[in-house]
């Protein structure tokens, strides 16, 4: 698996692989497995059913059935077992607060409790961002941390009339639901149960309870 995964990483640098893309990478040997399906690779593994089940989990977080997702799904498990899983020390906002700290440092201006309104653009191209307060913001590019289809359905905003992006926000609005799975996070008075994640399946999607405090009990409120 991590073999695979060595071999196809590459062609993730190329926003539209093409054939020759593959043949120069040499690559060709990967894609049976790259156009099969996520059920096909583990029924290969001959895993017991509890286990497929627990490995394509966040297919069903996905809300999508192991038959119909894609195999490139189980290079997450096979990453976990073979890289590793790993906790920031302070908890995932420990990231948040370094990128903080570092974009400071080189001088970047952040605008705490700022909503976008819009994001402008001029023939294809970003020309502005519009804040909810009323402010243009001019800039050349925009890193969204907003859902992919929310930015382009309900964020763009387009100076002139485009009918590409016209067609491409009504074909992105027939997408179903990216992740129609529910996360609750529990704070758990007294004994705590011995799991930091547990997933329920329920039909098409799934709910997952997290207990944060059970990794680092300085995050337990």
């Amino acid at each position: 698996m991590m073999a695979t995964h060595a071999n196809v990483q590459p062609l993730t640098f190329h926003s539209h692989p093409g054939v020759w893309d593959v043949l120069r990478n040499g690559s060709l040997g990967s894609v049976p497995f790259m156009l099969s399906s996520l059920a096909s690779v583990l029924d290969k593994a001959a895993l017991p059913p509890e286990l497929q089940e627990s490995i394509g989990i966040w297919t069903h977080i996905a809300g999508q059935p192991m038959s119909q997702a894609p195999a490139p799904m189980a290079f997450v498990p096979g990453l976990f077992h073979g890289v590793g899983a790993y906790y920031p020390k302070g908890g995932m906002r420990a990231v948040a607060e370094l990128l903080t700290a570092t974009a400071l440092a080189v001088g970047v201006d952040i605008q705490y409790n700022t909503k976008v309104q819009a994001i402008e653009t001029i023939g294809g191209a970003v020309s502005a961002v519009y804040t909810m307060d009323g402010d243009l913001i001019p800039t050349t590019a925009v890193v969204s941390d907003a859902a992919g289809i929310g930015t382009y359905v309900e964020l763009i905003q387009e100076m002139k009339p485009n009918n590409k992006l016209h067609q491409q926000r009504q074909e992105l609005q027939k997408l179903p639901l990216q992740s129609p799975g529910t996360c609750a996070y529990l704070a758990v008075r007294g004994r705590q149960p011995p799991y930091y994640i547990r997933f329920k399946l329920r039909g098409a999607g799934c709910t997952a309870f997290v207990q944060p405090g059970l990794l680092a009990p300085e995050l337990a409120q």
